[in-house]
């Protein structure tokens, strides 16, 4: 009888990868389940109708005033002007951005913790998850937004693990990244709040708790940081940056204004005002301005999903949902609450900049009165994944029984549930009844909870 090998997993995880190609191969990885037949659905899916449109208009020299920066279009304009006016064109350049992501979240990992396997756990985990892959699967822009941001906080922790000429060159290149993001959507700016707020837990540290510096880790090398370079690389670098990149739309658009930087005064209106006007923002609760549209402290438990595309023909369906592996995200949200707790009694650095980077995208959105959607949960969602490979990681190192077993489960769930909802990913030929089987929550039935 033919006997299978044992394998011995707690020698393999003794092992250390190779960091470099393990990131390439989760990338390659990544970048296929983003190519894979990535023109099978006709291009308008969703706010492609705005993007890749407003996109054409500027390489027609006439660019729409509408309601974001302009960074984005001159990204989708690469994919146009390198793949033609077609789905290719309009989606690769999202596709690029949605497969690099999880080797920025593996970079981060490891420069805050220092554990390989944990930086590749969390490179897994993004894998499995649908939201990201939706989203970077069409042109639109919010994997632009959440690579350029988890870029910059990449280069910041690099560089606050050198010094001299080199620190100062990376964290340029960090606070051009964070302004990028922002350049995106302004709802970019979270990551540069992040870097506001963690550095001024240190400098409460350093000041109020000097027996706790030993636990901040490399980001106690931030009150070394003199607060001039704060005001250049965190203030005054991304506020150049963003001007800059205006440039262009503003060189279209400047015959009509006195000056460019009447111009630039009037951009900045306009996206105030599309961002309050009566398309977005409703009085009437009962009757929001889209019917996707959610509260933001739905986000976290996937309350409300989006629908970007749906096709009948017969008793098939192909339909596409903008929703997360449910799985992933419950489990995500549990241990960000699980490491808040455990914050309040045992003090960790690495962990207080993952719940920090969590907080600053997404408290703030709290405060807006507009109409709001799953996807701008995208950005908080990275360190909530980011968290929960430090549970999984934390539970297999202790060692004990039963607690591996919980690591494995969980694994085993995450996958078995990204597979079961990839046709609703993925657009692919469901049939009425096997669709409603993956519709969990339906409307009326379960609070606030609506899948369909």
């Amino acid at each position: 009888m033919l006997r299978l090998p044992q394998i011995n997993l707690k020698w393999a995880l003794s092992l250390q990868p190779n960091l470099p190609v393990a990131a390439l191969l989760i990338f390659l990885i990544s970048l296929a389940m983003r190519l894979w037949q990535i023109n099978q659905i006709p291009y308008p899916v969703f706010d492609e109708v705005y993007f890749p449109k407003y996109t054409e208009e500027y390489l027609e020299g006439k660019p729409t005033w509408e309601g974001h920066p302009p960074l984005s279009k001159f990204l989708i304009m690469l994919g146009i002007l390198t793949l033609g006016h077609n789905e290719f064109g309009y989606r690769v350049p999202t596709a690029i951005f949605g497969a690099i992501i999880p080797v920025l979240m593996i970079g981060i990992c490891y420069q805050l913790i220092g554990k390989k396997w944990l930086a590749i756990l969390v490179g897994c985990l993004y894998l499995t998850d649908g939201l990201f892959l939706v989203e970077s699967r069409y042109g639109l822009i919010n994997c632009f937004l959440v690579a350029l941001g988890l870029a910059g906080q990449l280069l910041l922790l690099v560089g606050l693990h050198h010094s001299g000429k080199y620190r100062w060159f990376l964290l340029t290149g960090s606070s051009i990244l964070m302004s990028a993001s922002a350049s995106i959507k302004w709802n970019g700016l979270g990551f540069l709040l992040t870097t506001y707020l963690v550095s001024f837990l240190v400098f409460i540290i350093f000041r109020w708790f000097p027996k706790q510096i030993e636990n901040l880790g490399v980001i106690a090398e931030l009150n070394k940081i003199p607060f001039w370079a704060y005001l250049i690389y965190f203030f005054l670098i991304p506020i150049i940056f963003y001007i800059v990149q205006w440039i262009p739309h503003l060189m279209l658009s400047n015959g009509n204004f006195s000056s460019p930087i009447s111009a630039f005064i009037a951009t900045q209106k306009h996206i105030l005002w599309w961002h309050n006007g009566s398309d977005v923002v409703t009085t009437d609760p009962t009757k929001p301005a889209h019917p996707y549209c959610s509260p933001w402290y739905s986000w976290a438990v996937m309350a409300r999903v989006v629908g970007y595309y749906f096709k009948a023909d017969g008793d098939t369906y192909y339909t596409v949902d903008a929703m997360g592996n449910p799985i992933l995200w419950w489990l995500a949200t549990a241990s960000i609450l699980y490491l808040s707790a455990r914050g309040l009694t045992k003090f960790n650095g690495a962990i207080a900049y993952v719940l920090i980077g969590y907080s600053a995208n997404y408290v703030p959105w709290m405060l807006p009165s507009r109409c709001l959607f799953l996807y701008h949960y995208m950005s908080a969602l990275t360190f909530s994944m980011m968290a929960l490979g430090i549970v999984l990681y934390s539970l297999w190192q202790r060692g004990k029984g039963w607690q591996r077993g919980l690591v494995i489960s969980g694994a085993i769930a995450i996958v078995v549930s990204q597979i079961y909802f990839l046709p609703l990913w993925y657009g692919l030929p469901l049939s009425s009844r096997e669709f409603y089987q993956r519709i969990w929550f339906m409307p009326n039935q379960f609070g606030g909870f609506n899948w369909i």
